[in-house]
C-alpha cells in the first residue's frame, strides 16, 4: 500500500515521474503536503435541494470534520464515510490516526516509527511479537503516511460492497504493479493511476450524489455503487468491473486507446487486490480480457448479466437465491481465467443467456485457432435450431393463452431434456442423431441448413465429443444468435422474451 500511496500522491500533484529510487527527503515533503489535504474528502454529508424529497451529498471540509455523536456527524444524520476511504464505518478512527501521523511527520524526526493500525492500514493484522498479548506492528512513519494516503486517496476505483456474510463496507482496487520498470524506463503504477484519474475527470454528475429521503432517513447516493464512470450498479467490486469500465471509456474517447491498452497489458496476469476493512482478496485476469474490454464487449456482457435466467429458478426471486451467487462467482472466474476448468464450472449452471454473450463464447472457442468463423457460424445455426425447437414445444405445451412466464417455464423443461441428451451421448454420431430426432419430434421441422458444416465436422469426428457438447450447449442457451440481425416478426419477439 505505501507504493500505491506514493504514486497517488505524485499524480495528485501533477508529477508523472520521480527520480528512482526516490530521495527520502523528497518523499517526506510529499507526504506532509498531500496527507492533510485528503481529510477534505473523508466524509460526505447531505444538503437540501429545491425538491424537498431529495438531498445532494457533498464532502465535509476538513475544518468542519468532527465525526461522532457529539457533533451529530453520524450515519443516522446522513454523514457517511466516502466510498474510497478503505476504513471502518467509524470515521473518527482514521481521522485521529491521520492527524497523529501528520503530527509525527511535522516533528521532522526522519527515524521515527508509527503504530500501524487497521483503521488506516486495512490489510494488516495484530501480531504477537514475542509478547503475551497481540499488538499492532510499528513501522517507519513515512511508510505509515503513504499507507494512509493509499487508504484515503480518491484516485482508485472503489465501492461500498457486501461480502459473503452480508456485511457492508468500502473496498478499493489496488493492483500489484511495479512503481518503476527499468527495462522500459516507465512508471506502470503511476500510469495506471493517471488512467483512473483521467476516467474520473469527467465526474459522475450530481445524480450520483443525490438520493431520496425515506421517512426522514438518508439513503446512500449512487456513488457508493462505484466512484468511477460505468461502474456496475451492484454491491460488488472486482477487477472485471474496472476493466470493463476502462473499455467502455475508451469506446467513448478513442484518444485514450493507447494509454488504456498499455495499462491493461501491465495489469494482465498480475495480482490485483480488492482491499477492504472487511478483508482482502486477490484476483488475476488473462490477456484475453483486454480485447474484450477495448472492443466494448466486456462492458455489455457485464451489464446484461442480470438477464441470465437460471433454469428452474423463478426470475422474480433469482437475485436472492444462493444459486445466483454461485453462478456469478463461476462466471467471474470464467471471464478472468478463460481456461477449461473455469469453463466447465460455468457450464454446470444450466441457464439461458442474452445475445451479448455471443461474442464471449465465440472468443473462447476461437482462442485456440482450431475453428474458423464459418464453422462457428454453423455451430450457432445449430444452436438456434435447438433453442427454437424448445421454444415452439414449450409454447405448445403451455397452451395458446399461456403467459410469457408459463411459456418460459415450459421451454426450460424442454431445454433440460435437450441438455440431458447432450450430456448422456457417448459418441459424436449418437449426439447428433438423438438431437436431430428430438427436434423432429418436437417441431416436425428440419434443422437449419446453415448447420450442415458443423454437423458434418462433428459426425466425422473432426471435433471431439466433449468440445461438440460444449459448442452445442453454449449456443443453444443463447436467447438469439445473430447479433446483427434485426428481429421483426411477432414470433421472434416472443421467443426472445422467453429466453
Amino acid at each position: 500500500m505505501p507504493r500505491y500511496g506514493v504514486a497517488a500522491a505524485l499524480v495528485s500533484k501533477g508529477q508523472s515521474n520521480i527520480e528512482y529510487p526516490a530521495d527520502r527527503g523528497v518523499l517526506w515533503e510529499l507526504a506532509k503536503d498531500v496527507l492533510p489535504q485528503l481529510l477534505d474528502y473523508v466524509m460526505l454529508c447531505p444538503h437540501k435541494t429545491d425538491n424537498l424529497e431529495f438531498v445532494v451529498f457533498r464532502p465535509v471540509p476538513s475544518g468542519e470534520l468532527n465525526p461522532g455523536k457529539a457533533s451529530g456527524q453520524t450515519s443516522a444524520n446522513g454523514f457517511y464515510i466516502a466510498p474510497h476511504v478503505l476504513s471502518s464505518q467509524n470515521a473518527a478512527d482514521i481521522v485521529k490516526e491521520v492527524k497523529g501521523i501528520y503530527a509525527t511527520l511535522m516533528k521532522e524526526d526522519k527515524e521515527s516509527n508509527y503504530e500501524l493500525k487497521k483503521s488506516f492500514a486495512p490489510m494488516i493484522a495484530k501480531i504477537n511479537a514475542g509478547k503475551k498479548s497481540m499488538s499492532n506492528p510499528k513501522i517507519d512513519v513515512l511508510k505509515a503516511a503513504f499507507t494512509a494516503i493509499a487508504t484515503l486517496t480518491k484516485l482508485k476505483a472503489a465501492a461500498f460492497i457486501k461480502d459473503t456474510s452480508d456485511n457492508f463496507g468500502n473496498a478499493g482496487i489496488l493492483p500489484d504493479l511495479p512503481f518503476f520498470d527499468a527495462e522500459s524506463s516507465s512508471y506502470p503504477l503511476i500510469e495506471f493511476i493517471e488512467l483512473v484519474d483521467e476516467i474520473m475527470s469527467q465526474g459522475l454528475g450530481d445524480d450520483a450524489f443525490t438520493s431520496k429521503m425515506d421517512k426522514n432517513s438518508y439513503n446512500r447516493p449512487k456513488v457508493f455503487y462505484g466512484n468511477y464512470p460505468h461502474a456496475p450498479r451492484t454491491f460488488g467490486l472486482g477487477s472485471l468491473s474496472l476493466v470493463a469500465a476502462i473499455g467502455k471509456w475508451v469506446e467513448e474517447h478513442n484518444n485514450l486507446y493507447g494509454k488504456a491498452s498499455a495499462v491493461l497489458d501491465w495489469l494482465s496476469g498480475r495480482p490485483i487486490y480488492i482491499v477492504s476493512y472487511l478483508g482482502t482478496q486477490q484476483e488475476r485476469f488473462g490477456h484475453h480480457l483486454i480485447d474484450l474490454a477495448l472492443s466494448g464487449d466486456l462492458y455489455q456482457i457485464i451489464q446484461m448479466t442480470s438477464r441470465v435466467e437460471l433454469i428452474g429458478i423463478p426470475s422474480d426471486t433469482k437475485f436472492s437465491n444462493p444459486k445466483w451467487q454461485l453462478f456469478l462467482r463461476s462466471f467471474d472466474h470464467f471471464l478472468r481465467l478463460f481456461d477449461a476448468s473455469s469453463w466447465q464450472n460455468f457450464l454446470m449452471h444450466r441457464a439461458t443467456y442474452p445475445i451479448e454473450f455471443f461474442h464471449l463464447f465465440k472468443t473462447y472457442f476461437m482462442k485456440t485457432g482450431k475453428y474458423t468463423d464459418e464453422l462457428i457460424e454453423s455451430a450457432v445455426a445449430y444452436g438456434r435450431s435447438l433453442n427454437r425447437a424448445a421454444y415452439l414445444a414449450g409454447k405448445e405445451n403451455a397452451g395458446e393463452s399461456a403467459s410469457i412466464k408459463a411459456v418460459t417455464e415450459a421451454k426450460q423443461k424442454v431445454m433440460l431434456q435437450l441438455e440431458s441428451i447432450i450430456q448422456s451421448a457417448e459418441t459424436n454420431q449418437e449426439l447428433v442423431a438423438r438431437l436431430n430426432a428430438q427436434v423432429g419430434r418436437l417441431t416436425f421441422q428440419d434443422i437449419d441448413s446453415k448447420a450442415s458444416l458443423f454437423l458434418k465436422e462433428v459426425v466425422n469426428g473432426k471435433i471431439g465429443l466433449e468440445e461438440s457438447q460444449h459448442l452445442i450447449t453454449a449456443f443453444m442457451r443463447l436467447s438469439s444468435y445473430d447479433p446483427n440481425e434485426q428481429k421483426g416478426n411477432k414470433l421472434e419477439v416472443e421467443e426472445n422474451q422467453t429466453a
